[in-house]
């Protein structure tokens, strides 16, 4: 099939019907399976609810297509565009740039479609004055298919894993133990839930320091500015979509938030928990914050979680405190993850 024939529908997430339903989860488990072979597939349900619940946000905009074959009968490939919405709190920083996403089956492949969709997306972004186009890709296939269009690598991340029938949970009792003796003017919590409204403008200031420290290359995604509204938005869509937020957090004796970690849990995937963001206040370093932190999320996850194998995080190639810790934690490499970014004009004159 050549690209030119291409049947190319827009996926309307709001009034989508069955068969296009269908068609999209199929896609995804195809992708998913291909990501982390061999693993567990999310439930179709657990992947409409998702992306259901992320198109509700007034923050975002979601645009998605699918494509079918000469007949219409089998859809062959799937493409999203993520982008910020003016209620967003960062929009004017990041109003030029857009997030996508392109998956075709494998055995159509190399044959011109990633290529029609992205011309599609990138005459979509023009009209709407977009001007940069980024990607996270995670198979071979995809990275090879980015370099042949000349995209610039923007941020390599890598998915580290930790099983749980590794850990050496002597040791991680002992961190939990003498962040405490350590730090005995300090609070540690952990919940379900967001902290308090004492709390939490505190912890949004932190997780703003925490991003403006981070390694991050030349990637856009990065939020610059959140407000307390959108942590509260952010935290209640992610339990829409299923999921449970550990959140913890240090408090100092004067009220500050010193160090935070927090990760994501859902019914659906009970075999496996997603380690998010950990950062301690620069001022704050030195204390064993961050090893406490980490030693009281995993006990809470051998507590509560005892269908859970193992813990996926994402870390900059570059994070080396991080990944310091996390190796001695025992997480191993998994994938290589890496951003790419486009000119939205050079898409369109290539």
């Amino acid at each position: 099939m050549q690209a030119e024939t291409l049947n190319i529908q827009k996926f309307d997430i709001a009034t989508a019907g069955d068969k296009q339903w269908d068609d999209y989860t199929t896609l995804a488990r195809l992708y998913f399976e291909e990501r982390k072979p061999g693993e567990p597939l999310p439930p179709e349900e657990h992947i409409r609810k998702e992306i259901e619940v992320e198109n509700q946000s007034e923050r975002n905009q979601i645009d998605a297509w699918l494509v079918y074959d000469d007949a219409g009968e089998e859809a062959i490939a799937y493409s999203q565009v993520f982008r910020l919405a003016p209620p967003a709190d960062d929009y004017e920083s990041k109003k030029h740039v857009a997030h996508y996403f392109i998956y075709v089956k494998k055995d159509h492949r190399r044959k011109g479609i990633g290529r029609q969709l992205l011309q599609t997306i990138a005459t979509d972004l023009q009209a709407d004055n977009r001007t940069i186009m980024e990607s996270w890709v995670a198979v071979d296939d995809g990275n090879a298919f980015m370099e042949a269009q000349g995209a610039k690598i923007v941020l390599q991340m890598q998915t580290n894993r930790l099983y749980l029938s590794d850990v050496d949970w002597e040791m991680v009792e002992l961190w939990a133990q003498e962040g405490q003796e350590r730090n005995p003017d300090t609070e540690l919590f952990l919940s379900g839930d967001l902290p308090s409204d004492e709390d939490l403008q505190n912890y949004v200031d932190l997780i703003m320091d925490i991003f403006a420290q981070m390694p991050k290359e030349d990637a856009s995604g990065f939020p610059e500015i959140i407000s307390v509204e959108e942590e509260k938005e952010r935290h209640e869509r992610v339990q829409k979509q299923g999921y449970t937020i550990l959140t913890a957090f240090t408090r100092e004796k004067d009220g500050t938030i010193s160090a935070m970690t927090d990760a994501d849990f859902s019914d659906a995937m009970p075999h496996l928990v997603f380690q998010g963001l950990t950062g301690v206040h620069v001022e704050q370093r030195g204390r064993g914050l961050g090893k406490w932190l980490k030693a009281a999320m995993l006990l809470k996850i051998r507590e509560n979680y005892p269908d859970a194998q193992y813990i996926d995080t994402n870390n900059a190639n570059v994070n080396a405190p991080m990944l310091h810790i996390n190796d001695i934690l025992g997480f191993k490499f998994y994938k290589q993850n890496r951003t790419y970014a486009l000119q939205v004009e050079d898409v369109l004159n290539s």
